[in-house]
């Protein structure tokens, strides 16, 4: 096997990404597998490892839109498990736990996550994190009440392997240096 499609385990991901400085995440979103969330500007990428067979990747990368409330409202609709009625009011940029309980009704899964907060957001902002599928939405709810949307796709699955990793990794460090357009992010 060449050093170009040897397999790479969780614990060598984790230890890689921690000496380059990159944010990541581990959870499980399926039964005996594990997944590791990394985040650079422009893309996300979710990396599962499996006990009996090799680990995939799954890119998410945004177009670079940001997209306000009433941008974000028709995709909450779209996803919505029931749609909607025509009369439904998108939720006030002033009350967050509003535009949540809009998600849970939807039933979209989200997740408010306070540790990329702490490393990514200016203070008094809270980011939503929503997974649908093919798509990861990254909404910020700033300070002044203002929302902001970033909208990640993804078309492909495929196996993990030294190659992604570089790949992985060579996107991440250039991503630092990116100027990005979203208030909420440093």
């Amino acid at each position: 096997m060449s050093d170009e499609s040897f397999a790479i385990d969780a614990f060598e991901l984790m230890r890689r990404l921690d000496g380059a400085d990159i944010p990541y995440r581990v959870g499980s979103i399926r039964d005996d597998a594990i997944v590791i969330e990394v985040r650079s500007p422009g893309s996300f990428w979710e990396i599962e490892f499996f006990p009996d067979r090799p680990a995939v990747f799954e890119p998410f990368n945004s177009d670079g839109r940001i997209l306000g409330l009433f941008e974000l409202a028709p995709l909450i609709a779209k996803w919505s498990d029931p749609p909607p009625p025509d009369d439904a009011a998108p939720p006030s940029p002033q009350d967050p736990l509003a535009l949540m309980r809009r998600l849970r009704e939807a039933s979209i899964s989200f997740r408010v996550d306070e540790l990329m907060i702490r490393r990514t957001m200016i203070d008094g902002a809270i980011m939503i994190e929503v997974a649908v599928p093919g798509e990861r939405w990254e909404i910020d709810i700033l300070p002044d009440g203002a929302i902001e949307a970033e909208r990640f796709e993804t078309d492909f699955v495929r196996t993990f392997g030294a190659a992604e990793l570089m790949e992985l990794l060579d996107i991440c460090v250039a991503g630092k240096s990116l100027h990005r357009k979203r208030r909420g992010l440093r």
